[in-house]
């Protein structure tokens, strides 16, 4: 799995062979053309994808030899500012601008892509999932560092720079 940060809300994700771009906001410097290109699914608004509950909701197993292979990746909404992306073969990955909801203990496997840093503090708490990427820009990103480092426990905590692409 790939993650690119642009700034604000806008992620452009390589999941599972696949790439879906949430959010395609105007950004200074990048052509939407450029950022939507090539991509096999563009989400704008969340609130059209199909809900689910976080807790009673389980990973796909991965196909046997017998299966077929072609899963596919599933976008689902978990709330009101939470998405998330279930591919074959990867992470859970959870999209949060604020709180997140209640989820199983498949939340501990999770790569968890935070907005802001009391969305990220919250993850922390609540999922201990096994990576936290922040998508926040200046000073914010060292204030969540500094309120962050010494709760990790097992979790991992990047920071995401705008246009650059960090592979998990």
């Amino acid at each position: 799995m790939k993650i690119a940060w642009f700034g604000g809300r806008t992620v452009r994700l390589h999941i599972a062979g696949q790439i879906l771009v949430w959010h395609p906001e105007p950004i200074a410097g990048v052509a939407s053309e450029e950022l939507t290109s090539g991509a096999d699914r563009v989400i704008g608004d969340e609130s059209d994808l199909p809900k689910i509950d976080g807790e009673a909701w389980r990973p796909r197993r991965p196909p046997t030899a017998i299966e077929p292979a072609e899963q596919g990746v599933e976008v689902f909404r978990l709330g009101a500012d939470a998405v998330m992306v279930d591919a074959p073969g990867e992470a859970p990955l959870l999209l949060l601008g604020g709180p997140p909801p209640g989820v199983g203990r498949w939340s501990r496997d999770a790569v968890v892509v935070a907005f802001d840093a009391h969305a990220a503090a919250s993850a922390l708490e609540a999922l201990q999932p096994r990576l936290i990427a922040l998508a926040v820009a200046g000073d914010a990103v060292d204030a969540a560092f500094a309120a962050l480092r010494d709760r990790l426990g097992g979790t991992a905590l990047s920071a995401l720079e705008p246009g650059l692409a960090l592979e998990v």
